[in-house]
């Protein structure tokens, strides 16, 4: 690791050390002027979604967050700092904590994106991505008392590799979204891929689908349902080794409900030591596409 990274590092362990030991006093002199924080999801159904502008409304969020919840465990699998531009940085961080307001406790995995200032000692933004589906259910009263949601793999390692893989990462969306070249993708994948869709396992996309069969059963499920209006745009690529965060901006259509929206995503992926896909995670707004399925 880089010694910017290693300073990246430091910084964010700092700020959820801070969290998790509920001081939110002592996060301010981590935060840079006019610091953004924005939490996907749809204001006012989703808890806490929204943005969040300057020192004073983060700090409120933060304390918003600490009121709602009482977390029991708040574990940093990972962080990814790019060397290529390293005020960009992504952490993988799995919290466990009640609800104060419902009773219930939840067990999810969150992806910060972070922007940081130039001397790497501030934040400057961060976007944070989850299933929102399953933090809406840990917020709403009654069904199951303890919400998790859908994992992959517990490989939370980061290896050189002498490839590019952001390059890897951007060819194969290439072949799968603009060129529809399912053949191709298949031939991206490890024999051990694991694929990871969060959100309502109502919807017969959601759930963790294993090997180059699953990759099939997953598009099958994505496209009984959901249609692609235009290819995704993708953007802000955090790489490290053989890992990469990709955000994807998504204009998708409802072929049940005849809906269409947009949401924004991350997908994480992992390549094999020889450049096939081991795994691919995504985070989205999962509470949007549930509630652009269901009939008005």
């Amino acid at each position: 690791m880089k010694a910017g990274e290693r300073q990246a590092a430091a910084l964010l362990d700092r700020f959820f050390e801070i969290l998790g030991l509920g001081r939110v006093d002592a996060a301010g002199g981590l935060l840079a002027d006019g610091v953004e924080f924005h939490i996907i999801g749809r204001p006012g159904v989703v808890p806490l979604a929204g943005i969040y502008r300057g020192k004073e409304e983060v700090l409120g969020y933060l304390v918003s967050f600490l009121e709602a919840n009482n977390p029991a465990d708040m574990l940093v699998q990972f962080h990814l700092e790019d060397a290529g531009e390293s005020r960009r940085a992504s952490s993988h961080v799995n919290i466990v904590s009640e609800v104060r307001s419902t009773g219930k406790r939840y067990d999810l995995e969150f992806l910060y994106k972070w922007e940081l200032d130039d001397a790497l000692d501030k934040i400057r933004g961060m976007t944070l991505y989850y299933s929102t589906w399953h933090l809406t259910e840990a917020f709403t009263e009654g069904g199951d008392g303890f919400v998790t949601d859908q994992r992959g793999t517990d490989d939370f390692g980061i290896i050189p590799v002498g490839f590019d893989t952001t390059a890897l990462a951007a060819g194969l969306y290439d072949g799968f979204y603009v060129r529809h070249d399912v053949p191709g993708t298949l031939a991206f994948l490890s024999d051990d891929v694991v694929l990871v869709e969060k959100g309502n396992p109502a919807l017969p996309s959601n759930g963790a689908y294993y090997g180059k069969a699953g990759f099939q059963q997953l598009i099958t499920g994505v496209f009984c349902y959901q249609i692609y209006l235009s290819p995704p745009a993708f953007r802000n690529y955090i790489t490290r080794g053989n890992r990469t965060d990709v955000t994807l901006d998504v204009h998708f259509g409802d072929a049940v409900t005849g809906k269409n929206f947009f949401i924004t995503l991350n997908q994480s992926l992992i390549f094999d030591v020889k450049g096939r896909l081991l795994e691919l995670k995504s985070y989205h707004d999962s509470q949007e596409i549930w509630m652009n399925h269901l009939p008005d």
